[in-house]
């Protein structure tokens, strides 16, 4: 049933990303194309004109597609869940974790995709330019220099999977936020807005109290000394920053769960 919910979600909210990936990737070709032209035709101000209102265009296009990615998922999750919507998705035959679970597959599947979008719109705007050199000629290998085969796979998983719990994070601490905030009997959306100010400040305390002391000079001098491996420093960092986001995912999931199964407040 989860595959369900999937196709579902997807569905819907792909009906507005497509559009936008599409207008992304468009006016970056007609951009790179009427660049070329600038550089054969200097002086033409038509060209030139053109060329801009494009370029402004597909910035336009990419700070929507960047808030929309964020936004609409959002949104949705409150209009299924926490609106006359809900009546009819808790009555499904799912549970409430595959109704999380599916909502955020999917928002986090569009944060992946937009993140490719965006890639691929750069390489479309430098191609054949030196720009492209800058952007995609820096090896991978001189950046991970230092690691062996089998160490540089492993930071380079850790980074990915840093980037993916974040995008989760990110999303969960919204829906757990709003998942408090229904169970009230009015003022649904204000104290949706204060608990999650309410989230920030409770991790900037966790934060403060059990995670800035192991990283206090001494623990970072010890960590990054000559006697210590570049990639054991690095595992470090990157599994400490991996375990921080995954514990709060965890447990924003867990409240979004625990309030959505008994202080569910659809009035």
């Amino acid at each position: 049933m989860l595959l369900r919910l999937l196709k579902q979600d997807i569905r819907s909210t792909g009906r507005v990303m497509v559009v936008l990936y599409a207008a992304i990737l468009v006016l970056a070709a007609v951009s790179r194309v009427l660049s070329s032209f600038m550089d054969e035709t200097v002086g033409n101000v038509l060209i030139m004109v053109f060329s801009r209102v494009i370029s402004v265009l597909f910035v336009i296009a990419v700070v929507a597609c960047v808030v929309m990615a964020f936004v609409l998922m959002i949104i949705r999750f409150y209009k299924n869940f926490l609106t006359d919507e809900g009546y009819l998705m808790f009555t499904l035959p799912v549970t409430t974790g595959q109704l999380i679970w599916s909502k955020l597959l999917v928002s986090v599947l569009w944060v992946v995709v937009s993140a490719a979008v965006g890639v691929l719109a750069s390489f479309i705007l430098t191609v054949g330019t030196d720009a492209q050199d800058i952007i995609f000629g820096v090896n991978l290998k001189e950046i991970l220099r230092g690691f062996t085969g089998g160490q540089s796979a492993v930071v380079v998983a850790l980074v990915v999977t840093l980037a993916l719990l974040y995008a989760a994070y990110t999303y969960l601490r919204c829906y757990a936020a709003m998942a408090v905030g229904q169970s009230f009997g009015s003022r649904k959306l204000l104290l949706s807005v204060v608990f999650y100010i309410a989230f920030g400040i409770a991790e900037s305390i966790l934060t403060t109290v059990i995670v800035r002391p192991l990283l206090n000079t001494d623990t970072l001098g010890k960590l990054f000394t000559a006697d210590v491996e570049p990639f054991n420093a690095v595992l470090s960092a990157l599994g400490a920053f991996n375990g921080f986001y995954l514990v709060l995912c965890v447990i924003y999931f867990v409240v979004t769960y625990l309030f959505f199964r008994r202080k569910l407040n659809l009035q």
